[in-house]
């Protein structure tokens, strides 16, 4: 099916898509922008249900002065007053993961401290109050993290790429919250860190941008918190990766590899897709439109089934949204926003079960939230045939057994994703 882009970015940062796809035609409108401070240079960013309450919340780090601040959502997409939490002084929060880190049911953080090389665990009493735990070591200048269960032991790891020290950290979990940590070479200056099961052996497999070396090196796991020596791709002598995104872009069953590049006036959205006896193809381009594209979010924001993508411009005050249509990125359409935005977050911020999409802009000090004004299908129709149905069932199991129905966005897939699916499936849509 054929896609029609219809962009306006005069109207408060409005940027509308008319598509079609599948067997119904829709129209996405992000925007208008809602915005809020964030004191100075805000850097991470993650959304998750901080509170128990059902609506997402934003976590954001800034490093003027060291903090995180959380807000807490409402059923509309809105956010409270910031509650401010300490970080050490000097330290450089940067990148977030969210997860429950110490077992307890709760959302907890782990923030990368770019200055001290460390990852600081902040553990949530369930209300959105954070407490800082132990500082873990990690290799020099972490600036981004991933969160995944490695070992299959029910406890979320982590892993950080380390851009001065050209290594991923690997920090296991026991269960309380306490990591142990094995490093992995990762080539010159990783910039980007993202974890799926490449190979459907169950356990996570690590791809990492090495921005100087011009390559995405894939580690895949041997078992528990091992991996094999990653293996080199290269995309090309003119740009450089930086953010790397997993996902099944062509709707082949098989993992994909997106990565933000940019170098000699180009930039770039690159699909890497994964082959059916294993390894990736060469890269496949698709220009941003914005300059300097960095953090880079693969997500379904019209729910046709298809996994879109969004990149943040951070030399052009501009995000980048791509849809999916046919299994291949189309053009890009852009999304007006602070000033060099740095990283993203997407959730369902309202109680219209769309995607919608935050960004931390570190130099206009601010953060923006757009949220998602298309008309949402029925979410339960996960086979997207129109009927509600044991088939529809039948196949978010078998997602969910894959780790791959992240039904509430949040960026995990676990059991609150079954409990939102039934609860929709059962009321019929």
């Amino acid at each position: 099916m054929g896609i029609s882009m219809v962009v306006s970015c005069a109207v408060k940062s409005s940027l509308a898509l008319c598509l079609t796809a599948g067997l119904a035609q829709g129209a996405i409108t992000f925007g208008p922008a809602s915005t809020f401070a964030a004191a100075e240079r805000p850097d991470g960013i993650a959304s998750a249900d901080f509170n128990g309450d059902g609506f997402m919340d934003l976590a954001v780090t800034t490093d003027t002065p060291d903090r995180v601040q959380i807000r807490l959502g409402n059923s509309t997409g809105g956010f409270g007053a910031a509650s401010l939490f300490a970080m050490p002084s000097g330290s450089g929060p940067g990148a977030i993961a969210s997860g429950d880190f110490d077992g307890d049911g709760d959302q907890d953080l782990a923030i990368v401290l770019k200055n001290s090389a460390r990852v600081g665990i902040m553990s949530n009493n369930g209300s959105g109050f954070f407490v800082m735990g132990a500082l873990n070591a990690t290799g020099a200048n972490p600036i981004a993290i991933v969160a995944s269960d490695l070992d299959r032991d029910g406890d979320l790891d982590l892993v950080t790429a380390d851009r001065d020290s050209s290594t991923l950290t690997v920090l296991r979990n026991n269960g309380a919250g306490v990591l142990s940590t094995s490093t992995i070479p990762a080539g010159d200056e990783p910039k980007g860190i993202d974890a799926a099961d490449l190979n459907g052996d169950t356990f996570p497999d690590l791809v990492s941008s090495s921005s100087r070396d011009r390559t995405i090196r894939v580690a895949m796991s041997v078992g528990g918190t091992a991996f094999a020596t990653p293996v080199a791709y290269p995309v090309g002598v003119q740009v450089r990766p930086e953010g790397i995104a997993l996902a099944d872009m062509n709707g082949d069953g098989r993992t994909d590899i997106v990565a933000s590049a940019s170098g000699s006036g180009l930039n770039q959205v690159l699909t890497l897709a994964q082959l059916a006896g294993g390894g990736f193809s060469a890269p496949v381009a698709v220009a941003t439109g914005g300059l300097n594209p960095s953090a880079i979010l693969a997500a379904d924001f019209d729910l046709d089934g298809d996994k879109d993508v969004v990149v943040a411009n951070q030399d052009s005050a501009n995000l980048t949204i791509l849809t999916t249509t046919g299994g291949a990125l189309g053009a890009a359409a852009l999304l007006a926003s602070g000033v060099s935005p740095s990283n993203l977050a997407v959730a369902r911020f309202n109680a219209d079960g769309m995607v919608d999409l935050a960004v931390s802009n570190r130099d206009s000090n601010t953060v923006g939230v757009y949220l998602n004004g298309g008309t949402p299908p029925c979410r339960a129709d996960v086979n997207f045939d129109g009927v509600v149905d044991l088939f529809d069932y039948l196949d978010f199991v078998a997602q969910f057994s894959a780790g791959t129905a992240d039904f509430n966005a949040d960026g995990i897939t676990d059991f609150f994703d079954y409990l939102d699916f039934v609860s929709i499936f059962a009321s019929g849509c």
